[in-house]
């Protein structure tokens, strides 16, 4: 049966929204194909970067490993010469170390490994005085100065002359200060032999004066290791190892 004049023009109209639509869809895939591939090859070029930054972050975990296994073996063999390195360098003396950067800490491990190898060196006395923790440019002076008096002022401070008092080994202002809170003791003070200023941690610039090089007392940056220690004993016999760089010339 023929179709009407609007039967024809609706079936005309049909046609051409089919071939408009086709044109259209068919322009618009091949830019949705280069969209695409794009992508894709952004993410293959992510892949391969983090296959290779994960075996990166693999090779450099299995060297860290090498080098703690290499060093732990190093600090064995230097346990088992620690004695050697110091037998008898200290025979009979009273030794004052003063510690610094770790807060009160009179009985950290590190101290009775400290204390042996004292031993070993034929220390006579040895006692320990424990520094507050300062802030750096906080209130305290430098060790020897009349800085520092425990009067006023926020956070802690050192008092006045602590040095002179450390050198004299005088035990009545030590205990004095000690109770003040001021300062930690270990040990009963006695005029030391031999005094050294062990550094644990980060410590106010100005609480080492000119007095502390002017009397050349030796500073350790650290004695949680074998060579710390041996560097501690070496340098308050008055040796200066090469190995263990001290604060102070």
């Amino acid at each position: 049966m023929p179709l009407g004049p609007r039967s024809l023009a609706i079936v005309l109209a049909a046609v051409f929204l089919a071939l408009g639509l086709g044109v259209l869809i068919g322009t618009a895939l091949p830019g949705d194909r280069l969209w695409l591939e794009q992508q894709q090859a952004l993410l293959n070029a992510l892949e391969q970067e983090f296959h290779s930054l994960r075996s990166q972050a693999r090779a450099y975990r299995e060297e860290l490993s090498a080098l703690e296994e290499e060093r732990a073996a190093m600090d064995r063999l230097l346990e088992t010469l620690a004695p050697l390195a110091v037998e008898g360098r200290l025979t009979g003396a009273t030794v004052a170390l003063l510690v610094a950067g770790e807060g009160d800490r009179p009985d950290a491990p590190w101290a009775d490994e400290v204390e042996r190898l004292l031993a070993w060196a034929g220390a006579g006395h040895v006692w320990w005085l424990h520094l507050p923790a300062a802030p750096a440019g906080g209130p305290m002076g430098p060790l020897g100065s009349g800085e520092g008096d425990g009067s006023g002022g926020p956070g802690p401070v050192l008092p006045g002359g602590l040095l002179d008092a450390v050198l004299a080994g005088d035990g009545e202002r030590l205990a004095r200060w000690a109770l003040a809170g001021w300062i930690t003791l270990s040990g009963e003070p006695r005029q030391p032999q031999g005094v050294a200023f062990i550094q644990q941690g980060p410590v106010d610039e100005g609480l080492l004066g000119d007095r502390w090089r002017e009397l050349g007392i030796p500073v350790v940056p650290g004695v949680e290791g074998a060579a710390g220690r041996i560097a501690l004993v070496l340098r308050l016999a008055g040796y200066d190892p090469p190995f263990m760089e001290a604060g102070l010339p």
